[in-house]
């Protein structure tokens, strides 16, 4: 089977696997510093959640100032799937919609991975932060390491043939 199918399948089971039902208990944020650069980076796990298999992740706070090691992820938030599905953040399980379930499980690796990914690593709840990080945006994905594109998988019933046809029509463009 192909890497596509099979990375559709992974992503699918996942979802199954986050969307069972468990208590979330506040959001994982601490105060970030509007006065400076500050940003929070997300650390990837490579290992899953003990209890239940779930992704997990750590926030840290750092500044831009520092010249931080990590990857932006640029993705389609997409409507709101009201799926439940929920991931590890700091011990606190948050909710994340499929798209970002989908790539965060694509993303993950043998080894930890620094990331700034806009839903998780700015308060959602707080306008003013989210303000204030909106308008560093140019620069958080400026200084990023690599910007990672994430497009989606593709429908399981999609003929693989397509998908290749459409990447060798983007690289035979002049």
């Amino acid at each position: 089977s192909s890497p596509w199918r099979r990375t559709a399948i992974a992503c699918s089971l996942e979802w199954l696997n986050a969307s069972i039902q468990q208590p979330n208990s506040a959001m994982p944020y601490s105060q970030l510093d509007r006065t400076s650069r500050s940003i929070r980076l997300l650390i990837l796990s490579p290992e899953l959640h003990p209890e239940d298999n779930r992704i997990q992740c750590r926030l840290f706070i750092t500044s831009l100032d520092s010249f931080p090691s990590y990857d932006a992820l640029s993705y389609t938030w997409g409507p709101p799937d009201n799926l439940n599905l929920k991931i590890w953040v700091n011990g606190v399980l948050v909710p994340v919609r499929r798209n970002l379930l989908c790539a965060l499980r694509v993303l993950r690796g043998d080894v930890e991975r620094v990331l700034w990914i806009d839903a998780l690593s700015i308060n959602q709840n707080d306008e003013q932060e989210r303000g204030h990080q909106v308008e560093m945006m140019g620069e958080i994905y400026k200084m990023a390491y690599w910007v990672l594109a994430w497009l989606g998988t593709p429908d399981l019933g999609e003929p693989q043939d397509r998908i290749h046809t459409i990447g060798h029509q983007a690289q035979s463009r002049p």
